[in-house]
């Protein structure tokens, strides 16, 4: 038998209503298709993956993401450089 391939819009859907507790796992596998193991799965997934969400600080959200984006400017100041050196040794310009 081979195995299905679910979109992962098709997962968080039934992990949704899977945590939402208003139907049964079993009405849920049954109207969807999928096993009830599989959904099982799904649901403890989503709870891990919240957990991680709301774990983080604000700060070191925002701390990674300055970080980042000063590693992109450095990165580009680099490039800049490399290419007005190539044109300087060409005498071509761009």
């Amino acid at each position: 038998m081979q195995r299905k391939k679910h979109s992962p819009e098709f997962k968080v859907k039934i992990a949704l209503e899977a945590l939402k507790e208003q139907k049964t796992i079993n009405e849920i596998a049954s109207q969807s298709g999928v096993h009830v193991t599989q959904i099982n799965n799904w649901k403890k997934q989503a709870r891990e993956g919240l957990k991680e969400i709301f774990s983080q600080k604000v700060g070191e959200k925002s701390d990674n993401l300055e970080s980042l984006v000063c590693q992109l400017y450095e990165h580009i100041g680099r490039l800049r450089s490399r290419a007005r050196l190539v044109e300087k040794k060409s005498g071509l310009k761009y």
